[in-house]
């Protein structure tokens, strides 16, 4: 199965999102801010490379 991370900080459209897209199949994981998704993606802040 497909996974989607939804970043919106409107939760009544993210739950509209994610309930559109868990229809068509797909797995979903909320994020309400880039903090949170770089958290659930792993991603740590630092340096950048370029």
């Amino acid at each position: 199965m497909n996974r989607i991370l939804i970043v919106e900080d409107d939760e009544a459209i993210s739950n509209l999102i994610r309930l559109n897209l868990a229809k068509a199949g797909y797995a979903c994981q909320q994020a309400m801010d880039g903090e949170s998704a770089a958290d659930l993606m792993g991603i740590r802040p630092g340096k950048p490379d370029v």
